[in-house]
C-alpha cells in the first residue's frame, strides 16, 4: 500500500511538472498591455497655462514577447500639436516624456483638453493602441484676459494700458512725458494707487534712442516689453517706382528705424506684412520690428498684395537665404511664389527669390519663411554668390539637418544644404542663425497671425 501511494504521488508530480512545462512552452505572444497612462503638468498638475511644458507618463508590459517601442500623438480639434516616440525593451517599462504643446497662447480663446493616443508595439509585430480618458488628461487653459492693465512707474505715476488686437498684449494710452526709469504692471490697484492683483514687477523703461516714446507695450503671456518710438516712416503706394523687369512697385532706397511708426497710405486693402519685421497693426499703422538700416528696398507684389523688405544688393553686412520648396511667409505658400534665385538665373526675381535676415545683434539673425516637407535652402552673406556660409551646423537636428560637403568626380564641392529633420512638419518657421558660429536652428512660428493692414 505504501509503495502504491509512492507511485501515485510520483505520477501526480510528473503530471504537474508536465503541465507546467507545457504552459511555459506553449505560451503565445500577447499584445502589449497599457496598465496606466496620463498627460499632466510637470509636477502632476491637472491644468496648465498654454505654452507650459507637460509630462506624459505610462506603465506598459507584455507577456510571451518583448516590448519594442511606443509613440504618443497629442492633438487638438484633429490637428497634431505634439508627438513623441522611442524604443522599449524587456517585458515591462515606464514611459516618461516632457512635451511642449504646439498651442500658441496668443491664439487661444478658450480652455481645451487635448486628445492623446498611445501606441505600444512588441517584437512579434503586435501592438496596442489606446486613447486616454479625460480623467487621465490635463486642461490647457487660455490666457487670462484683462479689460485693462495699470503701469505704475518708479515715481508712482499710473498709466492705463488698454488691450491691443492681439490676445494678451496691452499698450499705454496718452503721453508718457515724465515717466520714471522703471515700472511695474498690475491687473488692479489698491486704494492708494499701488500695484495689486496679478503683478509683473520691476521692469526698466526702454531707451527711445533719442526719439521719445509714443507708447509702451506689455505682453501678459510672455512678459515681453515693447515700445513705439516717436518717429514715422510714411509708405505711399502712389510714390513707389515701377520695377519694369519684374512688374513690381518698389522703393529702391528706404531708411527704417527699429520700433518706428510706419504709416501705409493708398495701398490696396488687406496689405500683408512680414511677421518677422512688423507688428502691432492698428488701422493703416504698424510698428517696424526689424533692425535699423538706411539701405532697404521695399517691394509691393500686386498679385498677392505683399509688402517685402529686403537689403539693397550692395549691402555688405547682410544675410539672406534662397532654396527649393520654401517661400516668403505669406500665402499662397510656395505654390504661389517660390524662393529659388537659381531657377531664375542669371538675374532672379528681386522681390521674391530670396529672404533677407533681420539682424537682432552683432551675431544673431532671424528670418521667417514657409517651408514645405521637402525644403532645401542655403544661407549667404554679403551680396555675392561666392559668399555661401559654409559649413553650417544645425542646432535643432529634429527639425533641421545639413547635408555633408562632398566632392564630385570633378573635385567640385557640393552639399551644405539645410533639409528637413525627422520631426519636421510643413509650416511657418522662424530661422535663427549665429554668424559667429555658423549655427542655424528652426522654431515653429508662434505668432497668432501675420500682420495685415486695412482689415
Amino acid at each position: 500500500m505504501r509503495k502504491l501511494n509512492a507511485l501515485a504521488i510520483m505520477a501526480l508530480s510528473l503530471f504537474a511538472f508536465s503541465c507546467s512545462g507545457d504552459r511555459i512552452e506553449t505560451l503565445e505572444p500577447q499584445a502589449p498591455i497599457i496598465e496606466s497612462a496620463s498627460l499632466k503638468g510637470l509636477s502632476g498638475e491637472s491644468s496648465v497655462e498654454a505654452g507650459a511644458a507637460v509630462k506624459f507618463t505610462a506603465s506598459v508590459r507584455v507577456e510571451g514577447s518583448s516590448l519594442k517601442g511606443y509613440s504618443v500623438l497629442v492633438s487638438r480639434a484633429g490637428e497634431t500639436i505634439a508627438s513623441a516616440e522611442g524604443p522599449l525593451e524587456g517585458e515591462s517599462a515606464v514611459i516618461e516624456e516632457d512635451i511642449v504643446l504646439d498651442a500658441d497662447p496668443a491664439g487661444l480663446t478658450e480652455d481645451f483638453i487635448p486628445e492623446v493616443i498611445l501606441k505600444v508595439t512588441n517584437t512579434d509585430g503586435m501592438f496596442t493602441e489606446r486613447t486616454l480618458t479625460e480623467q487621465e488628461l490635463l486642461t490647457v487653459k487660455a490666457p487670462e484676459v484683462f479689460e485693462q492693465l495699470y503701469l505704475v512707474d518708479s515715481n508712482g505715476k499710473v498709466f492705463i494700458m488698454k488691450p491691443s488686437r492681439a490676445i494678451g498684449k496691452y499698450c499705454t494710452e496718452g503721453s508718457l512725458d515724465g515717466i520714471g526709469i522703471s515700472f511695474t504692471v498690475a491687473s488692479s490697484l489698491t486704494g492708494d494707487g499701488r500695484p495689486d492683483g496679478k503683478v509683473w514687477p520691476d521692469m526698466p523703461v526702454p531707451d527711445s534712442g533719442g526719439y521719445g516714446l509714443v507708447w509702451l507695450g506689455f505682453n501678459a503671456i510672455t512678459g515681453e516689453v515693447s515700445k513705439m518710438i516717436d518717429h514715422t516712416e510714411v509708405f505711399d503706394y502712389s510714390e513707389m517706382a515701377q520695377d519694369a523687369a519684374d512688374g513690381y512697385k518698389v522703393y529702391w532706397a528706404r531708411t527704417l528705424v527699429q520700433d518706428c511708426r510706419c504709416e501705409f497710405i493708398n495701398f490696396p486693402s488687406g496689405l500683408h506684412l512680414q511677421g518677422d519685421r512688423f507688428d502691432d497693426v492698428d488701422g493703416n499703422v504698424a510698428r517696424y520690428t526689424g533692425h535699423t538700416c538706411s539701405s532697404f528696398e521695399v517691394y509691393h507684389v500686386g498679385s498677392t498684395n505683399w509688402l517685402i523688405v529686403k537689403y539693397q544688393w550692395n549691402v555688405a553686412d547682410a544675410l539672406w537665404l534662397t532654396g527649393d520648396n520654401s517661400s516668403l511667409p505669406m500665402s499662397p505658400w510656395c505654390e504661389g511664389i517660390q524662393l529659388d534665385w537659381f531657377v531664375n538665373s542669371p538675374n532672379g526675381i528681386c522681390a521674391t527669390s530670396t529672404i533677407s535676415f533681420v539682424k537682432a545683434d552683432s551675431d544673431s539673425w532671424r528670418a521667417l519663411a514657409y517651408l514645405k516637407a521637402n525644403f532645401s535652402f542655403k544661407i549667404y552673406s554679403g551680396w555675392g554668390w561666392n559668399y555661401e556660409v559654409s559649413p553650417v551646423k544645425s542646432m535643432s537636428p529634429e527639425l533641421l539637418t545639413i547635408t555633408p560637403i562632398e566632392a564630385d568626380e570633378s573635385g567640385n564641392l557640393d552639399g551644405n544644404f539645410a533639409n528637413p529633420g525627422p520631426g519636421f512638419k510643413e509650416g511657418l518657421y522662424m530661422i535663427y542663425f549665429n554668424s559667429l558660429t555658423s549655427e542655424v536652428s528652426l522654431a515653429r512660428y508662434t505668432g497668432a497671425s501675420l500682420p495685415v493692414i486695412g482689415i
